[in-house]
């Protein structure tokens, strides 16, 4: 990847990383790393890359020559992608590097391919490609679906709304899946944010948002180099899980790509919906230099690549998934209860209940929201759109009845256990 076109190393993206992380420490810059900047870790005595793990790829241009001008320094960049083939020193140039393998990376190649359609038909199985489609047409079926890529058309209050709702979404589903998710960090969170704002009205960044009617219901923050889109964080209404939104909103981002002659890349974590859309798997490294005439700095580094491998080996033995487990219920306030969705049963009733009604649920109140469970449920059993189905009160407390032009369902909610 060209130095000018990586986000990552551009000035909005380094320099709001520094006002968030960097605050107290001074920027430095080399001569043989052109495009980076660097900044001393903040315990230990080596230079870190700015943008550190905030970043999903980092390149630099070629290492001179002719004389290596860092001394006894020892400089750690975070997150090379393989694909982006950053030059490695050649050894006049008097530096030496350690490259260790890390993440896995995802990425989606376009070229060739008209529209998400052509792509499912060469890369997906065709069992593969029923499902999806029919993921599709059923969420569309139901829900008044639509999908937008925002940029410099939105700013100031109406973005900060959506922000909002993304991160509730994105502490949603990660709640229900009782891990940390890192970008919820409240500083983490602060700079992507910020930099999402910045960069999107410039053109470098996108919030991909899909709507259901007029509610944003997935989000997908993307940061644009010139042909290739930088999935940075996504997540969705995990209401909606049984309809496969996320499924269904990386083909609208997909296509959204494709139309803009852009890649797509997954980034890096392994997660099996990667795994399956990808065209190209590659890895992040992180690269130690040094020159080759210190001992200290040979030292320091072969320390450094020592813990990142066994780091790595321990991240593929499962043990990460296991820490953010441990730090997820450490880090709750004590009588902290999650969201949980409510337990009913439903069932077709066995004569009409038209008789038995007492009130409507008015669409969009709380007690609606609180009924969406056993209402999308009824609504992937029996399709219908969303606007032609009521939620009810019956006689009895706790029970309803969902119905549309074409069914019908009595709930009956349950007691948590």
């Amino acid at each position: 990847m060209k130095i000018q076109e990586n986000p990552f190393v551009s000035e909005p993206f380094i320099s709001l990383w520094f006002k968030h992380f960097g605050k107290g420490r001074t920027p430095r810059v080399f001569p043989q790393f052109p495009g980076l900047t660097f900044v001393r870790h903040p315990r230990l005595p080596f230079l870190i890359n700015a943008g550190a793990t905030q970043t999903k790829g980092v390149s630099h241009g070629e290492i001179p020559t002719g004389g290596n001008g860092i001394g006894n320094k020892v400089l750690l960049v975070y997150d090379v992608a393989e694909y982006f083939d950053v030059p490695v020193p050649d050894r006049s140039s008097g530096i030496k590097v350690r490259r260790v393998r890390q993440y896995p990376g995802f990425l989606v190649q376009t070229t060739g391919f008209r529209d998400v359609e052509e792509y499912l038909q060469k890369h997906i199985s065709k069992n593969s490609r029923y499902k999806l489609k029919k993921y599709r047409r059923r969420l569309h079926e139901v829900f008044d679906i639509r999908y937008e890529m925002h940029g410099a058309d939105i700013s100031g209050k109406r973005l900060d709304a959506l922000f909002d709702v993304f991160r509730k979404l994105l502490e949603k589903r990660f709640d229900g899946k009782q891990i940390v998710n890192n970008n919820l960090d409240e500083k983490e969170w602060a700079f992507y944010v910020a930099s999402a704002r910045e960069m999107m009205q410039s053109g470098t960044a996108g919030l991909f948002v899909v709507y259901s009617g007029e509610e944003p219901v997935a989000f997908t923050l993307n940061y644009f180099s010139g042909n290739v889109v930088f999935d940075a964080i996504t997540t969705f209404d995990v209401a909606y899980e049984k309809f496969h939104l996320g499924t269904v909103s990386l083909m609208g981002l997909l296509n959204w790509c494709m139309q803009s002659n852009r890649s797509l890349d997954l980034s890096k974590g392994y997660f099996e919906y990667k795994n399956r859309w990808t065209n190209r798997k590659y890895y992040f490294e992180y690269r130690i230099y040094y020159s080759r005439s210190s001992v200290s700095g040979k030292l320091l580094a072969a320390g450094i690549a020592g813990f990142y491998r066994v780091k790595q080996w321990l991240r593929g033995q499962g043990w990460n998934e296991r820490f953010h487990q441990l730090t997820y219920r450490l880090g709750k306030p004590r009588g902290y209860d999650s969201e949980r969705p409510i337990p009913y049963l439903l069932k077709e009733p066995a004569r009409p209940l038209d008789s038995e009604i007492q009130q409507e649920v008015v669409a969009g109140s709380p007690e609606w929201r609180k009924l969406r469970p056993p209402l999308f449920e009824f609504l992937y059993l029996n399709p219908g759109n969303i606007t032609n189905t009521r939620i009810f009160k019956l006689g009895e407390p706790g029970v309803y009845l969902i119905k549309n032009p074409k069914a019908q369902a009595r709930v009956e909610i349950q007691e948590a256990p």
